[in-house]
């Protein structure tokens, strides 16, 4: 196993350096040194205590949006561009009017071109609601709907994952009951005309709990987790809450179901799509499973799509490297790398969190190439609560952060 030290920092632009020894087979040597830049915090009224910013991220091109739910009374998220020297600058503050104690705006994000969502799953006694803001053509950002269905009742968390992609949205909401079943959950898509209209509601066939915890989406596909699913590996027999993830693809007149993943050798409570991510002709699906000795077998898996157009499993990597009480929390694919974060991992005994990016190597395999950690370790700060990739780098957040304040959260820009 690759044992690496915790990284050296500094407070304005913070050096992470990272020394590798006692290298696995197979594993590159990679004794570098990295940039960590931390994103500005833009209004001092989210600086208070308990406000975690970086509980969500989502990055579009030179374009971020960065979750923080418990800020400036209820709420928000933080609009970044990437500027001509190469830094993430605060553009915009989004911030959904009427908020009530407890929303916590923000808890999920999404952003794509000139669209951006906040998720807030609390609002309305845990109903949840969504709003949806566009860009101007002077820069400014301005809320263009409040998705919020009718059909909704208390505790469905509407809004507990949410995607754009184009002119479409998909919301999940992770509880809400169906034909009799109890949080079930589904997935709400809109189509954008003159307006954002519904267009679907995705139930699952099997009734499975929490479609919809779990959400990505991209051209024509939206891919749905059910990590508590009861489900049948290939070649094996009936797996309890081994988790399955549907892929939705557009027909040109309907969403239909194209594929149902599910692990190779999955086995009870591997709880398979605890995090799921989409680009190109590649989904990332976290397991966060335990063998028959309890003991942890974390890893995630890679589909791709084969000649006829079905998702097929490619790739399994083991995530053995991590030792951690908690489950891996975030997952993001970006051309030929892969990162996955947890934010429990232990890093010198103290449980501060950890991202780990892989690389499509000229073998086609994937080999681990970098391991972050936070500039500012200290036990239960959350590193890897969220990730996002783009061009020249990964945005990684570490959410209970107290360099600010107690528990009011960062955002750590890693370049490579």
């Amino acid at each position: 196993m690759k044992r690496c030290f915790l990284p050296v920092f500094s407070l304005m632009a913070a050096v992470v350096l990272f020394l590798s020894c006692e290298q696995a087979s197979g594993v590159e040597d990679y004794s570098e040194v990295y940039t960590a830049q931390i994103l500005e915090r833009p209004d001092d009224q989210f600086a208070e205590a308990n406000s975690y910013m970086g509980r969500s991220i989502s990055v579009h091109q030179n374009r971020a949006l960065v979750g923080c739910p418990t800020g400036a009374a209820y709420g928000g998220a933080f609009v970044y561009e990437l500027d001509s020297s190469g830094i993430w600058k605060q553009v915009a503050t989004l911030k959904p009017a009427g908020l009530n104690a407890r929303d916590e705006a923000g808890t999920t994000v999404a952003i794509h071109g000139d669209l951006a969502l906040v998720g807030v799953p609390k609002r309305t006694s845990r109903q949840g609601a969504v709003y949806v803001y566009a860009r101007q053509g002077d820069g400014s950002w301005l809320q263009e709907a409040r998705l919020q269905p009718t059909d909704l009742a208390e505790r469905d968390f509407y809004g507990t994952s949410v995607a754009v992609y184009g002119d479409r949205i998909a919301v999940g909401a992770s509880d809400r009951d169906h034909e009799g079943k109890i949080d079930s959950g589904c997935v709400y898509v809109y189509k954008r005309v003159s307006a954002w209209e519904h267009e679907a509601t995705l139930f699952d066939s099997d009734a499975y709990w929490y479609q919809g915890r779990s959400l990505s989406m991209a051209d024509g596909i939206i891919v749905s987790a059910i990590r508590d699913a009861d489900a049948i590996p290939p070649g094996g027999t009936e797996s309890v809450q081994c988790g399955l993830v549907r892929v939705y693809a557009y027909s040109g007149t309907a969403w239909e179901l194209r594929d149902t993943l599910v692990p190779a050798g999955g086995k009870d409570y591997d709880r398979f799509g605890m995090k799921t991510s989409i680009e190109g002709g590649r989904i990332a699906v976290i397991s966060n499973g335990y063998d028959d000795s309890s003991v942890d077998c974390r890893s995630f898996y890679i589909f791709e799509k084969d000649g006829g157009g079905s998702w097929v499993q490619s790739a399994n990597i083991p995530l053995n490297m991590i030792t951690s009480d908690g489950d891996s929390s975030d997952i993001c694919i970006s051309g030929d790398r892969i990162a996955i974060a947890n934010e429990n991992a232990l890093v010198q005994s103290i449980k501060t969190g950890i991202a780990i990016v892989y690389e499509l190597n000229a073998d086609s395999q994937w080999q681990l190439k970098w391991m972050l950690y936070s500039p500012s370790p200290s036990d239960l700060s959350r590193f890897g609560q969220a990730l996002a990739f783009y061009d020249s780098g990964i945005l990684v957040s570490e959410m209970m952060n107290d360099q600010v304040a107690e528990n009011a959260g960062a955002v750590y820009d890693f370049r490579w």
